[in-house]
């Protein structure tokens, strides 16, 4: 029976974020797009499981938009000062 897929297909979403994390783990922490999805999949996946397994936190899930946005913006700034220089020339 698949009706149990309903409430449990964010899993496999958090699943493939950690893959892009330990991806990004064994490439030495200089592959920014995987930690990127890193994130956005467990973030994502997290979410999800957490509005289907608990429908009354899903309101107050909304108020979490300014913490999203802080944590793209420091993932942006390290991939800045961190990450890969090309150099053109």
């Amino acid at each position: 029976d698949y009706s149990v897929l309903r409430t449990w297909w964010p899993v496999f979403v958090a699943i493939a974020g950690v893959s892009f994390l330990t991806l990004w783990l064994v490439q030495g922490l200089r592959d920014w797009d995987a930690l990127f999805l890193a994130l956005a999949g467990l973030g994502f996946g997290g979410v999800a499981l957490t509005v289907n397994l608990r429908p009354e936190f899903a309101p107050e899930l909304i108020h979490l938009w300014p913490a999203v946005l802080i944590a793209i913006g420091l993932l942006l700034l390290l991939r800045g000062m961190f990450g890969n220089k090309r150099r053109s020339g």
